[in-house]
This record gives C-alpha cells, sequence and structure tokens, in this order.
C-alpha cells in the first residue's frame, strides 16, 4: 500500500515541549539532520515498497573537527567531522515492545542521564555527534471505520550514544485510539513512550493502531527528543600560604628593626600574584611611607621565598605590626607581631613662690627625673631667666651665660624609674614686673621637656615714722618744737600717706610747717593726704605748740597709707 513519509532531525541539545505535539498532521517533509536543508517532498510508496531512511546528499559540508577547547568553555552543536550514510530499516531488529530501563526516580518524559558530578570515561572526551533520525510511516489512503495503523521510525545516525531518547506522538483527528506496541502513556490525545538511550547506528520502531471516525485528511505530528553525553577533566591545586615574620620583641627609640619575612606556599598548586602588604603602625616609620606594598610574584607548591623590612623606632611604647601576604585569586594570610619600643622620658618641675619683691633674694628649687623605661643619655638642662632678675648662684656645676641670660647643666647620664633630682637656683628681682622662669631639657635622642614658672615682682613698701622733740621740757606757758619725719626706706613708693596728730590738754597750736595743710577738730589735727612717697624718700613736718598745762604731757601721732594699716607713736614732753 502506498505510504507517507514524515521526517524530523533532532540533535543534541534540544528539548520538545508538550506544544509541539499537534492531532493535526505536519507539512510533509523528508527526513532532516541538524542543520536541516530546505524541506523536499517525498513521493508516496507503492504498497510494496519498502521503508528505508533518506541518504544525506544534499547535507551542507560537515564542520572541520573541534579543537581543543581551553578549560571553562565547552563543545556545542558539534558537527562530526565525517558524513555519515543513511542506513535503511532492511535489517532492522525485530520490534521489541519493552521499553529500556530508566531510573526508578526520573518522572516521565524526563530524560534520563547518568551522574555528571565526576568525569565520564574518555570515550566522552571531545566533540560528541548524536544525531536521531525520525521518519512517520502511515498508509497513503485508510477506509472509514477500520483499523488502520502508522509506524514511527527511529535511528541514530550520530557517532555518539543519545541519551534519554523520548518520543511524543498524539492521537490524529477524527480517530479513535486503539493502542501502541510498545506501550505508550496516554494523556488527552498525548502520546508518550518510556525514555531510553540509543547507541550509534541503533534503530528503533513505534506502530500505533486507531480507527477513523471522519472524512478527511488524517495525520499527526511525531517529536523526538534526547540529550548528548560530553565529558571534560582536569586537575584542581589548591595553594596555601604560611606567613611566618620574627623580630626582636624590645628595641631602644631611634633603633631600626629588622623584620624577617618567610613565605612558604604548603599547597598542591601554585600561588599566582603574591602580594606582601605591609601598614606601617604608629610608633614605627619607614621611607617610602605608611603603606607598603610588595609584589612577589609566583610562588610554586613547596617553595618558600625569604624577606626583610627595615622600619625605624619612632615613638615609645607597645607596638602591633601587622602583615599580610595575598594571592590573585583572594587567598589570603596575615601574622601579627608584638614589638615594645624602650625610651626615656623626662619630667621636670619648677617650685618657688610666684611673687617676689625687688632686692630680695628668691630661691626656686627645680627638679628633674627620669619615669621612663630607658637611661637617658647626655641630659642637657637650661633655665632661662627672667629679665627682671638676677643670677646669684646655683649648684651641681650650673654655669650662667650672661649673653643669653640662662643658667646651664649637663648629666652625663640619668638612669630611668630613681628619685628626682633637685637644683638650687638663687635670683635677686631687679625690676618690678611680670616675668616666666623657662626649665627646659633635652637628651642624646632629641627627646625633650619643659615647664615655667611666672614670676611677679613688686616692690614693697616700708613707710615708717619718728618725733623729734626740739627738747624734753619746756616751762609752764613755754613753747615746744616737734618734727615729725615720715620715710619710706622700702622699694615701692607709698601712696595716700595720711597724718593725723592728737594734742595733749593744754596745748596749742602756735605754728605749723609741711607738705600739707590740716584742720583742727578738738584736740585732733587732720592732715591732707599725701599723694605718694617715693621709695627711700622721706617728708617732714614741723609743728609748734604752747604749754600751759604742767606735768607729763604725751603728743601721739599715727601714719597710714594705702595697702597700710594705720600705726600711733607717742611722744612725752616736760611741762614745769
Amino acid at each position: 500500500m502506498g505510504l507517507i513519509l514524515f521526517g524530523v532531525v533532532w540533535t543534541c541539545l534540544k528539548t520538545s515541549r508538550p506544544g509541539e505535539l499537534n492531532a493535526a498532521p505536519g507539512p510533509i517533509r523528508s527526513a532532516q539532520r541538524n542543520p536541516a536543508p530546505p524541506a523536499q517532498p517525498i513521493a508516496p510508496l507503492a504498497d510494496d515498497e519498502e521503508i528505508t531512511f533518506p541518504t544525506l546528499e544534499s547535507e551542507p559540508e560537515p564542520a572541520p573537527p573541534a579543537q581543543e577547547l581551553p578549560f571553562g568553555a565547552g563543545p556545542a552543536d558539534v558537527l562530526p567531522a565525517e558524513p555519515l550514510e543513511e542506513p535503511s530499516f532492511d535489517d532492522a531488529p525485530a520490534f521489541d515492545p519493552q521499553p529500556q530501563p530508566i531510573a526508578p526516580s526520573a518522572a516521565p518524559g524526563t530524560p534520563v542521564l547518568p551522574p555528571s558530578a565526576k568525569p565520564g570515561s574518555i570515550e566522552l572526551e571531545g566533540p560528541q555527534t548524536a544525531q536521531l533520525i525520525i521518519v512517520k510511516e502511515i498508509p497513503e489512503e485508510i477506509s472509514f471505520g477500520a483499523e488502520s495503523f502508522y509506524r514511527i521510525h527511529i535511528k541514530n545516525a550520530g557517532g555518539s550514544i543519545a541519551r534519554g531518547v523520548v518520543v511524543r506522538d498524539a492521537v490524529p483527528e477524527g480517530t479513535r485510539f486503539i493502542n501502541s506496541q510498545p506501550t505508550a502513556s496516554l494523556s488527552g490525545a498525548e502520546m508518550t513512550w518510556p525514555p531510553f538511550d540509543m547507541k550509534p547506528n541503533e534503530e528503533r520502531v513505534f506502530e500505533c493502531r486507531f480507527v477513523p471516525e471522519t472524512e478527511g485528511v488524517i495525520g499527526s505530528t511525531a517529536t523526538v527528543s534526547f540529550a548528548a553525553e560530553a565529558s571534560g577533566k582536569t586537575t584542581c591545586t589548591r595553594p596555601q600560604l604560611r606567613l611566618l615574620v620574627s623580630a626582636p620583641a624590645r628595641a631602644m627609640l631611634g633603633d631600626v628593626v629588622k623584620f624577617d619575612i618567610s613565605i612558604t606556599n604548603t599547597g598542591t598548586g601554585t600561588a599566582k600574584g603574591v602580594t606582601l602588604l605591609e601598614n606601617v603602625p604608629d610608633g614605627l616609620r619607614h621611607p617610602s611611607g605608611r603603606m607598603l606594598n610588595n609584589v612577589i610574584g609566583d610562588i610554586k607548591p613547596g617553595e618558600t621565598k625569604q624577606l626583610a623590612l627595615s622600619l625605624h623606632t619612632a615613638a615609645p611604647g607597645a607596638i602591633s605590626n601587622v602583615m599580610s601576604v595575598s594571592t590573585e585569586s583572594g587567598l589570603s594570610e596575615e601574622t601579627t607581631t608584638e614589638l615594645t619600643v624602650d625610651a626615656p622620658e623626662l619630667s621636670l618641675e619648677i617650685s618657688g613662690s610666684k611673687n617676689r619683691f625687688l632686692q630680695r633674694e628668691a630661691v626656686y628649687r627645680l627638679k628633674v627625673w627620669n619615669p621612663g623605661s630607658a637611661p637617658a643619655k647626655g641630659v642637657k638642662l637650661t633655665a632661662e631667666l627672667p629679665k627682671e632678675m638676677e643670677f646669684v648662684r646655683t649648684n651641681n656645676e650650673g654655669v650662667y651665660q650672661e649673653s643669653t641670660h640662662s643658667v646651664h647643666w649637663e648629666l652625663v647620664e640619668l638612669p630611668e624609674k630613681t628619685a628626682p633630682g633637685e637644683i638650687e637656683l638663687v635670683l635677686k628681682p631687679q625690676m618690678i614686673g611680670t616675668g616666666k622662669l623657662v626649665f627646659r631639657g633635652e637628651d642624646s635622642l632629641q627627646l625633650s621637656a619643659s615647664t615655667e614658672q611666672e614670676v611677679v615682682i613688686d616692690g614693697m613698701t616700708a613707710l615708717g615714722y619718728k618725733i623729734e622733740p626740739a627738747s624734753d621740757s619746756v616751762e609752764t606757758g613755754g613753747e615746744a618744737v616737734f618734727s615729725i619725719v615720715l620715710s619710706n626706706k622700702g622699694t615701692k613708693e607709698a601712696t595716700e600717706v595720711q597724718m593725723q596728730i592728737g594734742l595733749a590738754p593744754g596745748m596749742e597750736v602756735v605754728n605749723m610747717e609741711g607738705p600739707t595743710r590740716y584742720t583742727q577738730q578738738g584736740n585732733a589735727l587732720i592732715f591732707a593726704p599725701i599723694s605718694k612717697i617715693g621709695a627711700r624718700e622721706e617728708t617732714t613736718y614741723k609743728l609748734t605748740v604752747k604749754c600751759s598745762v604742767q606735768g607729763d604731757q604725751r603728743l601721739s601721732v599715727q601714719v597710714g597709707a594705702d595697702g597700710i594699716q594705720p600705726l600711733t607713736k607717742e611722744e612725752s614732753i616736760l611741762v614745769y
């Protein structure tokens, strides 16, 4: 009987979708191989003519053999190097209705793949060329109501196994489905056969029986999907870095500390693009700055790189130095080295009164000690004197330098953690004013310290007076003369000097000579203030009184000034 052939080629990695199935007949095409040439009509077969697969003479030139791919890439749709001849179904094996075994956990219609987390056999390496040819065989004409059939022929024309082959078809519209060989699962009008594998040149035949119940063109489109396998392998290595850094545990301020660095690759692969990073901490310094980035390069497995880094100590105390090493792949390792920098310290102190008076010696105590962790060498001490004071003397071999108005001492060594040493410095204020006494120290490491004290220099008022009678006695009715001398023996002027004289009973003022006038209130003579009496100056009042009462008569004088409490003195005279 006459037959119609529908041919479809499915290549590796292409999967079918349920929407591709259609109960309507597809276009009449010859069997195809990927890439597919334009479809060509197939002449009907005679009833006695056997079905054969079409030849591949119309295919395009095959692609050249695939080159070796770099790591990370994979072949895609690589055609075989040589064209394959399409065998016929003449020697097809007997129809086997039993499906190929599949993995128990695979769902119907799911391609079955072997475990892929490990390299496959060596045959799976390189380009894989599984190719399927599908041909649908159906009678050219069938009768209404009479049982009929069609066959689906599938052949693997490629050079590798097609895995998880799934064949689908649909019961043609206008027909009633009877059965299929092998048995397909039926969901609605869709038939699906269990997945199976096909070796190169292997062929399979699927037969479907049905009864037509409508007139007209009847047919359906069958699809086939499969998965092709390809394997590749490489060797994975793992570099591992070990960073060791050694340095002295203690160093002196100003020393150069050498860090010995060892970088070892203890892993199985080459560590590429190794970089050593040093972030110089506070207390250390390097001529190139804070961030030091040293490109080491590649380190092979088992190889060790030896390096050295020299840093200058710049500040005393405990220091944590962190170094890290890294690779271009992100592998990193770091280590911390603890270091203590010892250094001397200078502490200075001045003790002595802030307020000083002209021409009176001022004694100061200068103290110096070392609270640091190392002796201070070559210590130089300097006292800068205020210009208002002159140098008198000092001890501990201090030397006064007139050109700089300063005193200098030198200490060969100042031990650490000892009691303060004391220096005596004697100065004499020479002018009124405010100045500073500055005490400085410096050692051979240029470690320095300083302290200062403000000095306020003022004069001292020494206001006094005396009463000098011209005679120690006077006849009744006679006149007595008194000289009252006010003097300032201090170094500061006396201001607003006030005087008041109290007369004895029977005394009467005859005459009064002096710098200021007076008013009399009863027996008291109150004088207008003297604006000032300069340092080491004096002024005199001369009082003449008439004495009319016999006996020991007393004249009292009271003197005061700004800042000075009034002082009263008496002078007696005998009136006879």
